[in-house]
């Protein structure tokens, strides 16, 4: 898709018979160049903000997709599902445990490993209240987890289930504002 700075520089190029690089510094030509590159700009910060929220649902729906392929593609039960879920909360216990003893003693925990931290303890919290991921537990659903390629726009076509750690299981929606 071509940026709004190369199609007015392309439009002002077709104007001025090709010579794009001599303008005026305040021109109204070079001012409609400022103007597309800060467009252009916001636009990459605005899409760069977007995909750093959406991170965290689509590797957790890649997790679950993966465990499901190990499990040839066949619905899940509460059981195997919260087995799954324990282990995606806990898969950061290992790095989290080398941090920890890497670290001298009196010493402050390093960043890494307060982050560590709470991401663990926030996905535990979640885990108690309802942990938020796709309905695997009927083929149709599960079929359709299958075909997931990585796009966001489809994530929306399935249905999401909250399983807490005492095995209730509600349908939930799709957690387009991120996973808290």
């Amino acid at each position: 898709m071509p940026s709004s700075l190369q199609k007015t520089r392309k439009q002002i190029a077709k104007k001025r018979n090709g010579e794009v690089n001599t303008l005026h510094a305040k021109s109204r030509d070079s001012l409609r160049l400022h103007k597309a590159s800060v467009r252009d700009q916001r636009l990459e910060k605005l899409a760069a903000a977007r995909e750093k929220r959406e991170q965290p649902i689509s590797d957790r729906v890649s997790f679950f997709q993966s465990c499901l392929a190990k499990r040839n593609n066949e619905p899940l039960d509460l059981e195997t599902l919260q087995s799954f879920i324990h282990r995606f909360v806990h898969q950061h216990d290992e790095e989290f445990d080398g941090l920890k003893k890497a670290r001298r003693k009196g010493r402050p925990a390093s960043t890494k490993e307060d982050l560590l931290k709470l991401k663990i303890a926030a996905l535990e919290a979640e885990y108690k209240r309802g942990f938020v991921l796709p309905d695997l537990m009927s083929a149709e659903k599960a079929r359709l987890l299958e075909d997931w390629k990585g796009e966001w726009a489809y994530l929306a076509t399935l249905s999401w289930i909250k399983i807490s750690s005492a095995g209730q299981v509600r349908p939930a929606e799709f957690p387009s504002k991120g996973i808290s």
